[in-house]
């Protein structure tokens, strides 16, 4: 397989904040990859005092909502632990077979973005959150960096 890896730097998170971090990081990235024209759309986290840009899609905005969901129901309870989430951009060929009888269709990774979490639980933590915050400072660093980055593989 010969396809561009980028591999994020490893964020720490907590247990609730998992959905919010994979939903930024996956629109960001999917709106920096996204080929041709696409209409852009400014959201306001739910959970972070910052806003980022994303495909004005709702398919892909239900996609990146299922697999933030899915991701995060996956984590168990364990007080710390380190996963992570991979999103892969796809060819699709028609790969033709002997005397051309039949077509069959290989898919093609292009690239591939690690995102390593190391993911901790509080003490008491339920899952909810009391409203809004900042960001590590860390945080707006490390993500600048790689959207930057991707933008140079354009």
């Amino acid at each position: 397989m010969n396809c561009e890896r980028i591999d994020l730097d490893e964020l720490t998170v907590e247990r609730n904040q998992v959905k919010e971090v994979l939903k930024i990081l996956l629109h960001s990235i999917i709106f920096q990859r996204a080929l041709g024209e696409s209409r852009e759309r400014e959201i306001d986290s739910a959970l972070f005092e910052l806003s980022y840009v994303c495909c004005d899609s709702r398919l892909v905005h239900l996609k990146v909502e299922e697999h933030a969901e899915a991701f995060w129901s996956a984590l168990d309870t364990t007080p710390t632990v380190r996963v992570q989430s991979s999103i892969a951009f796809v060819e699709r060929r028609v790969r033709p077979t002997a005397f051309s009888f039949f077509r069959t269709e290989e898919r093609v990774i292009w690239e591939r973005w690690n995102i390593p979490l190391t993911v901790y639980t509080l003490d008491g933590d339920e899952g909810g959150d009391s409203g809004r915050r900042a960001p590590p400072p860390s945080w707006r660093g490390k993500m600048g960096e790689q959207t930057a980055r991707s933008r140079l593989h354009l």
